[in-house]
C-alpha cells in the first residue's frame, strides 16, 4: 500500500496512520497470516488509526476473529478493517474522509 500511495496521485492515507497485514497473491487476494494478535499490539504502540487485516473467508480462518478479540481485550481504539482483496482496501481508502486535525 505504501508503494501505491507513492505512485497514485493524492494521499491515500488522508492524514490517518494506517497499517495492515496479510499475504497478497498476484491477483491481489489477501490471505491469512500468523501472529496477528502481536501485530495489533504493535499497531497500538505505533499509534495506528486504521488496520487492515485478512478477512475470515474459509472454515478455520481466524485472523479477523483473533484481531478483533485482542483489540477488544486490550481496549485498543483502532479501526480494524477486514479485507479479502487489495482492491477492497484501496476502495475503503478512496471513500475515507480526510482526518480532522
Amino acid at each position: 500500500m505504501e508503494i501505491l500511495n507513492q505512485i497514485v496521485p493524492g494521499d491515500l492515507t488522508k492524514g490517518y496512520e494506517i497499517a495492515g497485514t496479510g499475504t497478497i497473491d498476484q491477483n491481489g487476494n489477501v490471505g491469512q497470516i500468523g501472529g496477528i494478535r502481536d501485530k495489533i499490539i504493535a499497531a497500538h504502540h505505533g499509534k495506528i488509526d486504521i488496520f487492515f487485516c485478512p478477512a475470515d473467508i474459509n472454515p478455520g480462518d481466524m485472523n479477523t476473529k483473533d484481531i478483533l478479540d485482542e483489540a477488544k481485550k486490550k481496549g485498543y481504539n483502532i479501526r480494524i478493517i477486514p479485507v479479502k482483496t487489495m482492491q477492497e482496501a484501496l476502495d475503503f481508502l478512496k471513500a475515507l474522509p480526510s482526518k480532522a486535525a
